[in-house]
């Protein structure tokens, strides 16, 4: 069974350092490896048409330190948390 209680607090915590400056909608992530490490991610918004998604930082970070394999994937937004465990 996995405690999701770190993940919501660390996503909460990255929806701080989410860029929104065209919408009110800040989000954050949390990706848990196999081993137990966690990759974090905000969103981040621009005017032009390449915005990134909290789970597709978390993705990138995490992908680009070698990890492949997860465990679980948390989101957080201004009115809802969710997680997949895989």
């Amino acid at each position: 069974m996995i405690d999701l209680n770190d993940d919501v607090i660390l996503a909460n915590n990255m929806r701080s350092r989410a860029y929104v400056k065209y919408t009110p909608y800040t989000v954050g992530a949390v990706l848990t490896t196999r081993n137990g490490k966690k990759y974090t991610g905000c969103n981040i918004q621009n005017n032009g048409i390449q915005s990134y998604c909290a789970e597709r930082v978390a993705f990138l970070k995490a992908i680009s330190e070698g990890e492949f394999l997860f465990d679980s994937a948390s989101k957080s937004l201004n009115f809802l948390f969710c997680s997949l465990s895989v």
